[in-house]
């Protein structure tokens, strides 16, 4: 019997840019909770920039998800 074979084919990088009119409107909070609902779905996720303006909350979410090291 023939044996069929699956091509795996990888989809290309993404980038997704938050933005928002104002501080404190939460671009930094849903790019962190996306980030955890991607890596959860076994996406490879590294975050290039965040600034937790302090909020310890928003640090401790991101801390445990890959920073590209800064130059």
């Amino acid at each position: 019997m023939a044996e069929i074979q699956l091509e795996r084919h990888q989809e290309p990088a993404k980038l997704r840019i938050y933005i928002g009119a104002a501080p404190g409107v939460g671009k930094t909070y849903h790019m962190v909770n996306d980030a955890h609902l991607k890596r959860k779905q076994g996406v490879d996720v590294v975050i290039g920039l965040v600034e937790a303006h302090g909020r310890q909350e928003t640090t401790t979410r991101f801390a445990i998800l890959r920073l590209c090291p800064s130059a």
